[in-house]
């Protein structure tokens, strides 16, 4: 599921009935490769995980000049791609007014929805802070990764550290299937 994101979205409400986790950091701290091994993690425990990553970034969705790409942009909303690797749904920028409904709906089935960035956004945050210490830059941040020691009051994890399981379980009141 694609959609350029822009202000006007109410994120509080595309959101709202829906466990979220944004995992936040700086620029190559190893965002996307925590991801991959916290939702692999979870996922053997049973847990559904969905995940969305966002991007400030203007770029096309699509491949240029695919045939989807084209029906996209004649006006097709939404333009659906389907193969057997997977199905892929584009909505233009024209419909994003209703990405809440659609998030809401894509995401029904998850126990957790894991964020790639959105760090304004307010709502849980796992900091991946490898050295600058910026934590404290942002709300409802309820951990921390770090390999260094860092002093807060909050909790704060190496890693790959299997201790945030439980800890993540608890704190979105998610139980394990397995």
């Amino acid at each position: 599921f694609f959609w350029k994101p822009r202000l006007k979205i109410d994120y509080a409400k595309m959101f709202e009935k829906i466990n979220f986790l944004q995992v936040i950091g700086a620029k190559n701290s190893g965002k996307t490769m925590f991801i991959e091994w916290l939702i692999k993690t979870l996922t053997n425990k049973g847990i559904k995980v969905g995940a969305l990553k966002h991007s400030q970034h203007t770029h096309p969705i699509d491949r240029p000049g695919s045939d989807s790409f084209r029906m996209q942009r004649a006006g097709a909303i939404p333009t659906v791609f389907w193969s057997a690797e997977g199905v892929a749904v584009f909505y233009s920028n024209s419909d994003e007014e209703n990405v809440d409904l659609i998030l809401n709906k894509v995401f029904k089935d998850v126990d957790l929805l894991v964020v790639e960035s959105l760090k304004h956004v307010s709502g849980p945050k796992l900091m991946i802070d490898p050295e600058d210490q910026q934590w404290n830059q942002f709300d409802h941040v309820i951990a921390i990764i770090s390999e260094k020691e860092v002093h807060t009051e909050l909790p704060v994890f190496k890693r790959y550290d299997l201790a945030i399981i439980p800890f993540l379980l608890d704190y979105f009141k998610i139980t394990p299937q397995i």
